[in-house]
């Protein structure tokens, strides 16, 4: 391959980067954490081959007297760049979002670590003579959904 080409690989790889960074931002702000680590894997596939292409690249450069080639390549490089720091920009915005939506989360996961429990009420029924006392409570399990226990006192 000829440098521009894998300027031009590059510089493709990059901007699908970029459309991964942009969806990942979206699917925080809908909660949706499952695509959000799916796209992450994705980011670090493309990662590792732009790295690939990148040591092809400087590899040719070193054979060339480590010339910024013609005019199409610092094009290629300019535009690269620009993505580059539009990516960057989009993490700190994503490590932003997600720094905020975890400050938030804080309180509810310390009230669950502290064993508080989510709702809860007492229902009473006639029982052969006695009263029994059922207490339910919602309790939230690792799977992140509310299980109703039982308690049975008299």
């Amino acid at each position: 391959m000829k440098p521009n080409e894998l300027l031009l690989y590059n510089l493709n790889l990059y901007e699908q980067l970029k459309k991964l960074a942009e969806k990942q931002k979206d699917l925080i702000s809908e909660d949706s954490e499952e695509q959000f680590f799916s796209l992450f894997a994705q980011r670090e596939e493309l990662q590792r081959k732009i790295s690939a292409y990148d040591k092809k690249y400087r590899s040719l450069l070193g054979r060339a007297g480590n010339r910024p080639g013609d005019q199409k390549s610092r094009e290629l490089i300019s535009k690269t760049a620009d993505i580059i720091r539009y990516i960057l920009e989009l993490d700190d915005e994503i490590e932003t979002l997600i720094r905020e939506k975890r400050d938030a989360l804080l309180p509810e996961l310390r009230r669950i670590r502290n064993g508080q429990k989510k709702g809860g009420f007492i229902f009473s029924a006639a029982h052969g003579g006695g009263t029994d006392y059922l207490s339910f409570d919602q309790r939230l399990r690792p799977d992140g959904q509310y299980s109703a226990c039982h308690d049975r006192s008299r």
